[in-house]
């Protein structure tokens, strides 16, 4: 009798094991900006990047990056150096809307990508000044080179603009 509950434990585990794996490999691809987090001074010009970890079979991508338009303004972007040319797409962005828009293709007979890199890579100038700016990946699609969708989880960034306030203990005697 215990012989035959040790087993169906023993069966119940791996069955759970074989379940779980599956999900935990589809769940390493990781796309963020880069920095996750940046201070600057107003109406200064610093890049972030979107970076992309630890793919497999990487062929095409299409990514929207939003940001607030009335603290940011792109100055440009451009596709990174992750996937190989020739390449197919382009990268735009609408600084009225506080967008960014990237759809890149490799062309045949180029290998799909595995590995880390750069897909994206903006130059923004600072608008406002003491406040914070999220940098969203709003949308993110990745396929490999039969088009096939690439599950990823997805890392947004902030940038701060302008100094922290400093506040001191009021001291009376």
């Amino acid at each position: 009798m215990r012989k035959t509950i040790f087993r169906l434990a023993l069966i119940s585990i791996a069955v759970l094991l074989a379940a779980v794996a599956p999900a935990a490999a589809q769940t390493g691809t990781v796309v963020r900006v880069e920095p996750a987090f940046q201070q600057v001074a107003p109406g200064a010009t610093f890049t972030l990047t979107i970076q992309i970890d630890d793919v497999v079979n990487l062929y095409a991508f299409e990514i929207l990056v939003s940001f607030p338009p009335d603290k940011l303004e792109v100055v440009s972007a451009s596709h990174g150096d992750f996937l190989e040319g020739p390449f197919l797409g382009l990268v735009t962005w609408d600084n009225d809307g506080g967008t960014v828009t990237a759809i890149v293709s490799q062309q045949n007979p180029t290998e799909p990508q595995t590995g880390s890199g750069r897909l994206v890579v903006i130059t923004f100038e600072a608008e406002a000044d003491r406040t914070d700016a999220d940098i969203v990946l709003s949308e993110v699609t990745l396929s490999d080179n039969n088009g096939f969708e690439i599950p990823c989880s997805l890392q947004d960034g902030r940038v701060h603009i302008g100094a922290y306030p400093l506040y001191l203990p009021l001291v009376l005697r």
